[in-house]
C-alpha cells in the first residue's frame, strides 16, 4: 500500500523516466517481475518506490545478458545471484567458442572461395619487416618496403 504523500509513478511516466516502454513494463508486471504497489480505480498502474528500485535491479541484471526467469528467482530469493551468474558465465564461454570456431569456418570458406582474399588479407595484417608493411594514409593503403625511408 502506497503511503500517503509517497511518490508514485503511472505507467507512462515510470516508461519514460526509465527509457522502457508501456509495453516492456506491463510485459514485466504480467510475468511477475515487477508488480505495481496500486491500481487506480480504473485499473491504471500505480507503482511506490521499492517498485522502481526493483525495477532497476531488474534492468541491472538484463544488463548483464540474464533471462527474465532466472532474474525473477533471483529477485524472489529462490536463487543465489553467485549460481546465477556461474551458469551465465559458463553458457557465454560456450558462446565464445561456438562464435570463434565460426568466424575460423568464415575465413576458411572466404580463402576457398576467393583466393585474392588471401593476399588481400596478408597485405590488410602485414608480414613484418621482412616482407614490407602496410599502412593507412589519408590516401588509402600505402605499402612500406623493407629499408626504403618513406
Amino acid at each position: 500500500m502506497v503511503e500517503r504523500g509517497e511518490q508514485v509513478w503511472k505507467v507512462g511516466q515510470l516508461a519514460a523516466a526509465t527509457g522502457m516502454t508501456v509495453r516492456a513494463l506491463h510485459h514485466y508486471d504480467h510475468l511477475g517481475l515487477v508488480r505495481p504497489s496500486e491500481r487506480t480505480a480504473a485499473g491504471h498502474r500505480l507503482y511506490a518506490q521499492p517498485d522502481v528500485e526493483r525495477l532497476y535491479a531488474v534492468l541491472a541484471l538484463r544488463q548483464l545478458g540474464l533471462p527474465l526467469d532466472a532474474i525473477g528467482e533471483v529477485l524472489d530469493g529462490t536463487l543465489s545471484v553467485e549460481t546465477v551468474l556461474t551458469q551465465h558465465r559458463a553458457y557465454l564461454d560456450q558462446q565464445l567458442v561456438a562464435m570463434r570456431t565460426l568466424r575460423a569456418q568464415l575465413l576458411t570458406v572466404r580463402m576457398q572461395v576467393c583466393p585474392a582474399a588471401v593476399v588481400l588479407t596478408q597485405l590488410l595484417t602485414g608480414f613484418g619487416p621482412s616482407t614490407g608493411s602496410v599502412g593507412r594514409s589519408a590516401a588509402g593503403l600505402v605499402l612500406h618496403s623493407p629499408g626504403v625511408a618513406v
